[in-house]
């Protein structure tokens, strides 16, 4: 429903579209710094439960959980990265577009971000797909 809500707010003007981007920008950051935090702690915490070693049921539970989120996260790390990067030039053709007032002589460049987004749009669209089998191992 979140996006949805984001949706609603431009199209009523309760907030404009380039805070939007920003709000994607800013969530993007924070997941991917929130995913790389995550990961850190369930391998330095998998490390420790091998020094220690599985000596009662819970723990051997517990390493059995840290190896799933720790495969999950490195299945997720092989697309992460190539995601990112086809993500990232959203956040310059975009605000191009909305931040380059008209009829001041720089239309062309309004023009030319838009259609630089259309692509955009299709190259994502394609290469999400495509980057699917790179979650299987």
């Amino acid at each position: 429903s979140g996006p949805f809500l984001d949706s609603l707010s431009v199209e009523y003007g309760y907030t404009s579209d380039i805070m939007y981007v920003v709000h994607c920008g800013l969530f993007t950051v924070v997941g991917t710094v929130s995913y790389y935090l995550i990961n850190e702690r369930d391998r330095r915490e998998m490390i420790i439960l091998r020094k220690k070693g599985a000596a009662i049921d819970y723990s051997i539970a517990r390493t059995y959980q840290l190896k799933e989120n720790l495969y999950l996260m490195e299945m997720f790390t092989r697309i992460l990265i190539p995601f990112l990067v086809i993500l990232f030039p959203e956040f310059f053709f975009y605000p191009a577009f909305t931040l380059i007032p008209k009829g001041i002589g720089y239309d062309w460049i309004r023009y030319f971000s838009v259609a630089l987004y259309d692509l955009w749009l299709a190259v994502m669209s394609i290469s999400t797909v495509a980057l699917v089998p790179l979650c299987a191992p």
